[in-house]
């Protein structure tokens, strides 16, 4: 590299350069998504659900809104049904996991696959300091 560029190019440079290391060494991130249960076929009938919405939205006032908003209703009910399938087999195969976990003597991912089923969804804590400068945790004063 060289060292009589301007400052943005060489900082350019050597993010690349490190940038392209890291990828090399190892490999590219593999992030684990945040539903797994969450197929292609939900995100179809979430799709479907939307549409029939915007369509159902737009005809508000015409005379064939009922008909819209029919196929609005069933279209959510489909979407409803099917994550909520998805999400509950997909629990039922994680609670397999720990009884066969258990069954293996497999002491430490036995109790660390209980602790994340016990946990389940934990929403972030809002916090803010008020004008005098103390920290505000009631949610009404934060918004």
């Amino acid at each position: 590299m060289q060292t009589n560029l301007p400052v943005e190019e060489y900082w350019k440079q050597c993010s690349n350069a490190l940038t392209s290391s890291a990828a090399e060494v190892l490999g590219p991130l593999q992030r684990r998504p945040k539903k797994p249960w969450f197929d292609d076929e939900c995100g179809k009938a979430i799709r479907e659900k939307n549409l029939a919405r915007q369509k159902w939205l737009s005809a508000r006032k015409t005379r064939s809104a009922d008909v819209y908003y029919n196929t609005f209703k069933d279209a959510r009910k489909r979407a409803v049904y099917l994550c909520r399938l998805r999400k509950r087999h997909f629990e039922d195969s994680e609670m397999r996991k720990v009884e066969l976990l258990s069954g293996r003597n497999d002491t430490r991912k036995f109790y660390q696959q209980v602790k994340r089923q016990k946990e389940g969804y934990t929403p972030p804590a809002t916090f803010c300091n008020d004008a005098n400068g103390n920290l505000s945790v009631n949610d009404n004063d934060v918004l």
